[in-house]
């Protein structure tokens, strides 16, 4: 979804859910290092990948971004680190696009517990219903 919104603006409102946006810090930063090094070419200094990151990390289009973005991060996901949706929801912040965050501290990459999973569904649906 990160890199959808930053290269395009078809959509009138996005949710996105653990959601990676920075590719270098989150390469370094993951539990699924394999992942990263192969989709890539390897780490992010290495000069076979060093342009693979940097055309496909959403980061570097966040200027382009004008959706207005629901951001949710889980404290407990190793998978895609909890860094990657506050770097997101900052930069939409300071881009002045609306954006609302939601985080769950006793989440992993999936939202499970039923509390959290109705608060989730709620926000999520809330959200959307604002913006159409």
């Amino acid at each position: 979804m990160n890199w959808i919104i930053g290269h395009t603006n078809r959509f009138k409102v996005a949710v996105s859910h653990d959601g990676v946006f920075n590719l270098e810090s989150m390469a370094l930063a993951t539990e699924e290092l394999w992942f990263a090094e192969w989709e890539f070419g390897g780490p992010p200094w290495s000069p076979k990948a060093r342009a693979n990151y940097a055309k496909f990390s959403p980061h570097l289009f966040v200027d382009k971004i004008k959706t207005p973005t629901l951001v949710i991060t889980n404290e407990l996901d190793y998978r895609v680190p909890v860094d990657q949706g506050l770097q997101l929801l900052t930069a939409l912040k300071r881009q002045g696009v609306p954006a609302q965050g939601l985080v769950f501290p006793d989440e992993g990459h999936w939202v499970l517990k039923a509390l959290n999973s109705k608060r989730w569904h709620e926000t999520v649906f809330a959200w959307i219903q604002k913006y159409l």
